[in-house]
């Protein structure tokens, strides 16, 4: 939107820098600097929390290590947790810190004021969710601050070209970064069904998280996955803003649609990127967009090809910012008399063993990064082996860069086990007398192998493979067994119930639980049992949400009262358990550690 006029004229007047940037040597586009420097836990505001007590509010710095340009542009990153969660630690947002601050950049991490209403009971509304969003854009705006009032009052603590700041949000932090962008305007505060009287929420646009006398203006923003309540905010002049998202966002709307809390609160119609896209083409905006088809919510978090294209096209357009020419929008950018590389490579598999060979263009030296597309797997040597651990089809990345710039190819490559080699089954029956549990081992072995079982109590275990045991006391136990032989290994849990036959309490208290869901254990560290109380529909299902709100689990047609829920690839962490039956919704909170 068109930019306010402030009384504080003079003072934004002398805290703007008018040092020029040294662009020659390939600084903001290539890693010049080898490490960083980090100066953590900054406070840059302060103010009323959601729960009324006051909330100091921090931020950490990264500083190109070795640099003497004294005045260096500056982004500004949040994190994304559907602000309810996240942290300025977190690895959404820390990698970008970094690796822009090895560009030239300052860059800084901020936390904010998290918590929303009706979390997570009765559930959130709009107003809820948009009071979380007004108190996470004024602590951005402050954090904005801080830096313009350092710069003009403390001798410029962390060397920053003010005329050069930006703002970069992933998730929730995308949803901050446009509407600190757009809602500029004191008219397009929702006062008409927010109460910004409220402590915490006043303060108007700009809030009252700290550092008064000076603007939360930034002069580009970066939104990755973010959302805007309504492009009708969007002017003409507005600030420049490049954005990526992916076409099957189940978390975040990828255009105009309802936006749901941890996928069962709907919330209200947002604008994703893709329609602050078209407004801002229809505006004429600078702006640039990097739709990624078929792909889910935030996906360069876990995948190192989309990261390099998140961090390679957003170094590309703000360079126009920082150093000058038309603004660019494509993963290459291409400097005089440079001939841009070209990434290139083969493979040949041997079972589960892959050599891969790179047949890349490029001049002079260069390096490679390999993501082998199984979420775990990566090399930055310039013809790699890897072993993967099952077969299937993996869409393999190799980036190059060189002097000259950067080039992106992914290919799908096939691996199939040839070993002949089966691997093991777990599989166990049981037979119980009061608490005495007699267990008998069917698992499917090739040979000889091993035995590991947790009784569920908290207490026993053994290595035998057909154990028994004796549990303290009555109660539902989540027995798991694993197996191991020389083809690899297999883990089963079955919940198991214990009755005490002296005593009718614990049959009685089983009896009379009339919730939706029982989970245990919880916390879990491999496999939560989901026991379930309520009557079941044909469409019953169950879905499982990070705390970014992003959809990691999808289990259909349940039509038992007994399943497991298996960590596998899941980080430790908080999750929300949804079961869905009919009309009727059921939520637990499981806790993987």
């Amino acid at each position: 939107m068109k930019t306010q006029i402030i009384s504080f004229i003079s003072i934004s007047i002398f805290s703007l820098s008018a040092i020029a940037q040294d662009c020659s040597t390939g600084r903001y586009l290539d890693p010049v600097f080898t490490g960083f420097d980090k100066t953590a836990d900054i406070q840059y505001g302060q103010n009323t929390s959601l729960t009324g007590s006051n909330e100091n509010l921090f931020l950490d710095v990264f500083e190109p290590q070795g640099d003497t340009m004294p005045e260096r542009p500056l982004i500004i990153w949040a994190h994304g947790g559907s602000f309810i969660g996240g942290s300025r630690t977190g690895t959404d947002v820390v990698p970008l810190a970094e690796d822009f601050a090895k560009m030239g950049y300052v860059t800084a991490s901020m936390s904010y004021r998290l918590g929303m209403n009706g979390i997570p009971f009765p559930g959130p509304d709009s107003i809820d969710a948009t009071e979380t969003v007004i108190r996470a854009v004024h602590d951005a705006r402050a954090a904005v601050r801080f830096f313009k009032k350092d710069y003009t009052e403390n001798g410029n603590t962390y060397g920053i070209d003010t005329n050069n700041i930006f703002f970069g949000g992933v998730s929730a932090g995308g949803v901050m970064a446009v509407h600190l962008a757009y809602l500029d305007k004191e008219s397009e505060m929702p006062t008409n069904y927010i109460d910004t009287s409220q402590a915490g929420l006043g303060g108007g646009i700009e809030g009252n998280s700290g550092n008064p006398g000076y603007r939360g203006n930034v002069k580009a923003i970066i939104n990755s996955a973010g959302a805007l309540r309504d492009t009708a905010w969007m002017e003409a002049g507005n600030t420049p803003v490049i954005s990526f998202h992916g076409d099957a966002d189940g978390t975040v709307p990828y255009g105009t649609d309802i936006i749901y809390m941890v996928g069962i609160f709907p919330i209200m119609m947002i604008d994703g990127s893709s329609s602050v896209h078209e407004r801002a083409e229809n505006l004429g905006m600078n702006h640039c967009f990097e739709p990624w088809p078929g792909q889910d919510h935030v996906p360069h978090v876990g995948s190192a090809a989309y990261y390099d294209t998140l961090v390679t096209m957003s170094k590309n357009f703000l360079y126009q910012f920082v150093c000058g020419g038309s603004s660019i929008c494509s993963y290459t950018l291409d400097t005089a008399g440079c001939s841009m590389p070209t990434a290139s490579f083969s493979y040949s598999a041997t079972s589960l063993d892959v050599t891969f060979t790179n047949l890349s263009a490029f001049s002079g030296m260069a390096t490679y990064t390999w993501d082998f597309g199984d979420g775990s797997g990566s090399s930055t040597q310039q013809d790699p082996s890897y072993i993967y651990n099952n077969s299937g089809t993996y869409n393999v990345c190799l980036t190059i860069a060189d002097s000259c710039g950067s080039d992106l190819t992914c290919q799908p490559v096939m691996v199939i086990d040839s070993s002949g080699c089966p691997p093991p089954t777990a599989s166990f029956s049981y037979d119980t007398t009061g608490t005495d549990v007699t267990f008998n081992d069917s698992s499917t072995v090739a040979g000889s192998a091993t035995y590991t079982w947790d009784f569920g109590d908290g207490v026993g275990t053994s290595t035998s493979q057909d154990p028994s045991y004796t549990y303290a006391s009555s109660g539902i136990y989540n027995v798991c067994l694993t197996i191991a032989d020389s083809c690899g290994s297999d883990f089963n849990c079955q919940n198991i119930t214990v009755i005490n036959t002296s005593s009718t309490n614990i049959a009685e208290s089983l009896a009379n639980q009339t919730h939706g869901l029982d989970i245990y254990p919880n916390p879990s560290s491999n496999t939560a049992k989901i026991i379930i109380k309520a009557s079941l529909n044909n469409d019953a299902k169950v879905e499982l949400y990070d705390t970014f709100g992003k959809l990691v689990r999808t289990y259909q047609a349940v039509n038992s009262h007994e399943f497991n829920i298996e960590k596998n690839e899941l980080a430790n962490g908080l999750y929300f358990v949804n079961l869905i039956s009919g009309k009727n919704r059921w939520s637990g909170k499981l806790i993987f550690e």
